[in-house]
């Protein structure tokens, strides 16, 4: 078992302040309606989960749920039910006999209710699997609910194979946007980065890394349009998404200008996700423009494949008038997963298909982004939580909430 979370890496919370201003002078009505909007504004959100047993995965009753002075207690299903004010906020679960536990909460929006279950280890029995999460922008002081796609001062963020010890990591990027995280080794992550402040540099984006026992970001690339990265378990290489280009970066302790090995020129559409899987190929979701009439259009995206030096492309590995596909990832044999869902967005799930084999199989839904599989549990994304799911039994958990996209430092990679 490897090292905790909190070993690997010393980062903390980020606790917003708190500050209120009240008007010096108000009229008796103004006074009431601005009473009424601090407390609509000001509403608890309800906090509901299940809190289980990380080994055996049984209800836990009796467990403490706390945030601050607030607090409430798992009854015989394991359930609990707890108030907690919108923005970033820290869960502690605690019992008697067991490792107390935290995790970060994101509540974008006040008086919503928000789920999220705890899974508690008998002392010694932490996860020692990591996951690096992208965990999109930031929740204002009172949980403002943000565009995550064009605000800034976006925000990873660690945590076990349970979703417990979640932090965010200090990466000091300004205002920066960053996201799509990969591990790299034990103790580095690959980052993408841009800004989004600053007129002259708006479309400026790169690779970066964060070492945690240095606490140190540094460049690996920089190219205009980068936004997606890719690690193959083979190598310490990357392959690298853009706007409307593949690249790869053939040696991580070697940093030198991108290779280019596909570009979608003039054509209309644009690269969403890439994963470079076991059998060395480069998978990768194009989303197509289809014109509806001269005014409208809706995307249809597919999902195609390249080898690293450019050959053997594949513009339709996964493709169907029907359906979107997108978010190609590592399955079980070398299976690769990838999302599923109609045109409309509805009815979203998780498939299987082999790099030879032309069968797709349903593997769960509603799911929509996987992050990995292991001996039948998934880590999933669906609607910006991340679920762990037994496939054997169909029981599925809310591990960690408001999260975009993420990565898992697998067992092979844990002992390095």
């Amino acid at each position: 078992m490897g090292a905790s979370p909190q070993s690997l890496f010393g980062v903390s919370f980020v606790q917003p302040s708190r500050m209120f201003l009240i008007p010096p002078v108000l009229g008796l009505a103004s006074l009431l309606l601005w009473g009424l909007e601090w407390r609509e504004e000001q509403a608890p959100a309800i906090v509901t989960g299940v809190v289980l047993d990380a080994g055996t995965l049984r209800p836990l009753p009796g467990v403490t749920v706390s945030w601050k002075s607030h607090s409430a207690t798992s009854d015989k299903a394991g359930r609990y039910q707890l108030e907690v004010m919108a923005g970033v906020r820290e869960l502690i679960f605690s019992a008697r006999d067991r490792s107390a536990v935290n995790k970060m909460l994101l509540i974008r929006n006040a008086g919503s209710r928000v789920r999220l279950d705890g899974m508690l280890p008998k002392p010694g029995g932490a996860g020692g699997k990591v996951l690096v999460l992208d965990r999109g922008s930031r929740a204002g002081e009172h949980g403002r609910d943000l565009a995550s796609d064009v605000a800034a001062d976006s925000s990873i963020s660690l945590a076990d194979e349970f979703g417990n010890h979640d932090q965010i990591l200090q990466l000091k990027t300004g205002s920066d946007r960053v996201h799509s995280p990969v591990w790299i080794t034990r103790e580095r992550i690959a980052f993408a980065k841009e800004g989004l402040h600053e007129p002259q540099s708006s479309k400026r984006q790169g690779v970066f890394e964060f070492q945690s026992n240095a606490a140190l970001i540094q460049p690996l690339a920089a190219e205009t349009g980068i936004r997606f990265l890719s690690k193959p378990a083979q190598r310490e290489s990357l392959a690298i998404g853009g706007d409307k280009d593949l690249y790869v970066l053939d040696s991580l302790s070697k940093p030198a200008a991108l290779r280019r090995i596909f570009g979608l020129g003039a054509r209309e559409g644009f690269v969403l996700s890439i994963f470079w899987a076991m059998d060395d190929r480069i998978y990768f979701t194009v989303d197509d423009r289809v014109p509806l009439d001269d005014r409208h259009y809706l995307t249809r995206s597919r999902i195609g494949s390249v080898k690293p030096d450019g050959a053997d492309l594949k513009t339709d590995w996964a493709s169907d008038p029907g359906y979107s596909f997108r978010y190609p990832a590592m399955g079980e044999n070398g299976a690769i997963l990838f999302g599923r869902f109609d045109l409309d967005g509805k009815h979203q799930g998780l498939w299987s298909r082999g790099p030879a084999n032309e069968k797709m199989t349903a593997v769960a839904a509603p799911a929509l982004r996987a992050i990995h599989i292991e001996s039948g549990r998934l880590y999933y994304i669906y609607q910006q939580d991340l679920h762990l799911r037994i496939l054997g039994t169909g029981d599925d958990w809310v591990i960690v909430n408001s999260v975009r996209d993420g990565d898992y430092l697998r067992l092979a990679r844990e002992n390095k």
